[in-house]
């Protein structure tokens, strides 16, 4: 069987949440959607910014604000630019982490919303 692709995993993790945890109030990021110059320059203007996490969770748990994920798969690499906002959000009081697999970021929810 061959390895899921990062958009696989995020599709198949999305489906997961909206099966298993219909009330949470999460949103993907359009980040790797392939647009046109023309879309990509308009949701710059909009105010996308280039390295966002592909999904967060708008669920205050413990100490943290929010969940950020970035998904890879196991061999994927993180832009510095991904680097980047996952720390600025972590500074800033949200939970951000990279996940390389469907059951990490099934693991990673589950541990982020029984947190107290």
């Amino acid at each position: 069987m061959s390895e899921m692709t990062e958009a696989e995993i995020t599709s198949a993790f999305v489906l997961h949440v909206r099966t298993e945890h219909p009330d949470l109030l999460f949103c993907g990021t359009v980040g790797g959607v392939n647009a046109p110059i023309g879309q990509k320059v308009k949701a710059n203007r909009e105010g996308y910014n280039k390295g966002i996490p592909d999904l967060i969770f708008y669920e205050p748990r413990g100490k943290h604000h929010g969940l950020a994920i970035e998904m890879k798969t196991r061999v994927g690499r993180l832009r510095p630019h991904q680097e980047e906002w996952i720390f600025k959000l972590a500074d800033r009081g949200y939970k951000a982490v990279v996940c390389r697999s469907l059951e990490e970021a099934k693991q990673v929810l589950k541990n982020y919303l029984t947190q107290e």
